[in-house]
């Protein structure tokens, strides 16, 4: 919406080449670890580092032992991200530190966005968000005052709330404001001759036809889940999972394909995910394991191992600066043991019995057409030289054509969104529950709970396996030391977190982080396990998902429900319970 592309937050950032690195509700140490050795790297060259977070940086990173993790933390209020940016943006502006010559050639609505943020100033975002005037000053200053600067986040800022929309774009506009948008060091666009046609880029060449896709679950509420045609690049088509449910339950979808996803554990509301697929007339799951969603499921299909497929795919595990132009072709290890099939295999092969017009045959015919662009075929890549091809990296890539977007510039004042009856410019929106939104709910459940993940597992995945559970083999809540303290609560003992609106509490094991603040949790994502008999295997004992609503309000553009920056309660599990 506001370049006209899909900047790529996560393996975009040109981090060793930068002077100032921005991670903001993300922590790639444990979700992106070549991302982590890269901006070590470009630590080890002198840049600063900025972390925005409600979790503290981890002190020490074992990649690189002589460099702490950050040289700035704001410890963000959970779910209050648009009001700093938005106040960044103020200060960029107030204090002359944008880039005058990117902003008058080529960004649009910057007068008014001038008039948009005088509201947000640093004594605004201090209130809101927690965080002392003077850091927010200090931020701003060394990220618009530092060339060049990039931005790392993921999905602590831009999923998961009701308002990560507008908060993304008030992020997407600060980096643009300060000049560091596709330049060395900074956050890289798409490069047409680097990429290769991608997942997307398939959903899109099998869209349905407009009067079936008017009909899909949530079309008509939240236009950018379907993506209407003039901007099919914007969006990738699907249903709105809550709405999906709720229809699922009513009888509405009798049949649902589920290739390797624990659904269960994964989804919000999990006793609802639960029940809507026990509704379902005939339910197949593909994966490896009988997990929680795949024994609910009339059909297990065994899926393929990533090491006994093939796919050409765009690398960030690269070293050098053509990590972002490389495509390698990856080699099966192993031919795939008795009936598993590629995931692919199995949706084309599907599509043959159904009659649907694809074009291709096989996924060979699949992987050599995502090259089609490139004239070069999924085996010649295999045969080359580390089994890659690589491309130059080139900068500010928008002088050629412009920005894909309706005026041909980076959009502060959303053409798109203006057209479609939102706001063209970004607000801070409070949570819907929050000391702030709810205060006589905040007295009652008067802790602010969000999530984290751990480098050992990937989201629900390897709970089963006895060397990844050796070394966390339980759920953790980090809690504040004196919040744990004066509810009895031992480091490493039993403790419950519970919801307003669920009979239901789920359990963690206490862990102490200095730092935190007192009314902030945070629990790990994923648990189930394995061990535990079946089909529930403990799927809603320690499952943050179990006490998460995923009823409105919504995201008014992407459909989101409020998943983190939600209000709860907490105390200690006694042992006769335990």
């Amino acid at each position: 919406m506001t370049y006209g592309d899909r900047i790529l937050w996560d393996i975009g950032p040109d981090y060793q080449s930068s002077k100032c690195i921005l991670i903001w509700g993300a922590n790639p140490r444990h979700t992106r670890p070549a991302a982590m050795r890269d901006i070590n790297v470009g630590r080890s060259r002198g840049a600063k580092v900025i972390w925005i977070d409600p979790r503290p940086p981890e002190q020490v990173d074992r990649l690189n032992r002589s460099l702490p993790v950050a040289d700035l933390w704001l410890r963000v209020r959970p779910g209050t991200d648009a009001a700093l940016a938005l106040a960044m943006i103020h200060i960029l502006i107030e204090e002359n530190l944008f880039d005058r010559e990117f902003v008058e050639q080529w960004c649009t609505g910057f007068e008014h966005l001038k008039v948009h943020v005088k509201k947000y100033t640093p004594e605004m975002a201090e209130d809101i968000t927690w965080i002392p005037k003077e850091q927010i000053l200090e931020a701003a200053r060394l990220f618009g005052g530092t060339k060049p600067s990039c931005i790392h986040t993921r999905l602590g800022t831009g999923s998961q709330q009701i308002n990560a929309t507008q908060t993304m774009r008030a992020i997407s506009i600060l980096l643009a404001i300060s000049g560091n948008l596709d330049v060395p060091g900074g956050n890289l666009l798409n490069d047409p001759l680097g990429e290769f046609k991608t997942p997307n880029d398939l959903a899109l060449t099998l869209r349905a036809a407009p009067d079936v896709e008017a009909r899909r679950i949530g079309a008509r509420d939240f236009p950018f889940l379907s993506g209407p045609r003039e901007y099919s690049r914007f969006a990738f088509p699907q249903a709105h999972m809550p709405s999906a449910l709720r229809a699922m339950i009513q009888g509405k979808i009798k049949a649902l394909y589920i290739p390797g996803s624990n659904f269960v554990v994964m989804e919000g509301n999990s006793r609802m995910v639960w029940e809507a697929l026990n509704q379902l007339d005939f339910l197949v799951v593909a994966d490896f394991f009988l997990t929680p969603t795949a024994e609910l499921a009339d059909l297990v299909l065994p899926a393929a191992h990533w090491l006994e497929t093939e796919a050409p795919m765009r690398a960030y595990q690269i070293m050098g600066p053509s990590k972002y132009n490389c495509i390698l072709a990856t080699r099966k290890v192993v031919e795939p043991r008795g009936e598993c099939w590629d995931d692919r295999k199995i949706v084309i092969e599907l599509a043959k019995r159904m009659g649907v017009d694809i074009p291709w045959h096989s996924v060979e015919d699949v992987n050599d057409w995502q090259l089609e662009s490139l004239g070069v075929k999924f085996k010649e890549i295999q045969d080359k030289s580390n089994q890659m091809i690589s491309f130059p990296i080139r900068y500010k890539k928008y002088e050629e054509k412009g920005f894909a977007t309706p005026s041909g510039k980076v959009e502060l004042r959303s053409n798109i969104l203006e057209e479609l009856g939102y706001p063209p410019f970004p607000d801070f929106e409070e949570p819907p529950q929050s000391p702030v939104s709810t205060p006589e709910l905040f007295a009652q459940y008067p802790m602010i709970l969000i999530q984290h993940r751990n480098i050992i597992y990937m989201h629900s995945e390897f709970r089963q396996v006895h060397s990844f559970r050796k070394k966390q083999p339980d759920p953790v809540i980090e809690i504040n030391q004196k919040t744990a303290s004066d509810l009895g609560i031992g480091d490493g003992e039993w403790m419950w977190i519970e919801r307003p609106g669920f009979q239901e509490r789920v359990r963690g094991r206490a862990r102490y982080v200095d730092g935190l603040h007192p009314r902030v949790v945070s629990i790990m994502v994923g648990w189930w396990f394995p061990e535990r008999p079946g089909p529930e295997h403990g799927a809603f004992e320690s499952n943050i998902n179990t006490i998460i609503s995923n009823d409105p309000p919504y995201d008014p553009i992407n459909g989101n429900h409020q998943a983190r920056a939600i209000l709860c309660r907490i105390g200690k599990v006694e042992q006769s319970a335990g």
